[in-house]
């Protein structure tokens, strides 16, 4: 028999799943963000007391290596109904403006299909990928994914969009890899992407073009910045946050 119950979250939350009387039964309700913690008891108010902010984490070790940065290289790699249109959207601009750019693709539609996704966006979105300067490599591993990262100049994932990510822990890792985020700002990215560039959610074309520039203007110093940064958000923070709860709580316990 279980001497704690915890519900970890990973999805912004579950409509009408969580009550009052299931609250009641948890010892702790595990967000991914401050963001998320919020949207959270917004939602669920009698939980508030239970919820605890401890995020997700990387392996650094990943994140090593002398891969040869390529100037002027983006990379996209969360679903593609979160932002990529939008990025395709913006692909003319960016390439008048940044003469060279390219784009790289990591995701598939696997996920999408399995939630019976309309299949006329999908059809969409593969015309609009047919642009020159774009690669869509589909899904690849972690390792793979990560050297990919190294390589890369930098990451969009921009807006207008109303997706809000819980966490987003491919800004963390983009940064583990000197890779600049530039993303919008609903959700948890303004946590998560601490040290790339984040842009109000409604932005516009010219602003998000103007920051992909800035992005790929990082010095080698800001860059070292940002990866020192990311590679201590390991998953051992997340356990000693953890650690730090079961402690707290047996503390209480046994003063009761």
């Amino acid at each position: 028999v279980a001497t704690k119950k915890v519900l970890w979250v990973h999805d912004t939350d579950y409509r009408e799943l969580v009550t009052e009387e299931r609250t009641a039964k948890m010892d702790s309700i595990w967000v991914m963000s401050k963001w998320h913690q919020k949207h959270w008891t917004d939602l669920y108010p009698y939980s508030s007391e239970k919820t605890l902010v401890v995020g997700n984490g990387i392996d650094p070790d990943r994140f090593t290596g002398d891969e040869v940065r390529e100037p002027k290289r983006l990379v996209y790699s969360s679903s593609p109904d979160r932002g990529l249109e939008q990025v395709l959207g913006y692909w003319p601009a960016l390439r008048k403006a940044i003469p060279g750019i390219k784009l790289d693709i990591f995701y598939d539609w696997i996920n999408y299909d399995l939630m019976n996704g309309p299949a006329d966006y999908k059809a969409k979105i593969m015309g609009m990928a047919q642009q020159l300067g774009i690669s869509w490599r589909g899904r690849v591993g972690q390792r793979v994914l990560a050297t990919e990262l190294l390589r890369a100049d930098a990451m969009l994932y921009p807006g207008p969009h109303d997706f809000c990510e819980t966490y987003g822990i491919t800004f963390l890792e983009a940064q583990a890899a000197g890779c600049v985020p530039v993303t919008r700002d609903n959700g948890a990215l303004p946590e998560t992407n601490a040290h790339g560039i984040t842009l109000p959610n409604e932005s516009s074309e010219d602003e998000w073009v103007s920051a992909v520039q800035a992005a790929l203007d990082y010095s080698d110093e800001e860059r070292a910045k940002m990866r020192d940064w990311a590679k201590t958000q390991t998953w051992d923070s997340v356990a000693d946050r953890v650690v730090a709860w079961a402690a707290t709580t047996e503390r209480a316990n046994v003063s009761e």
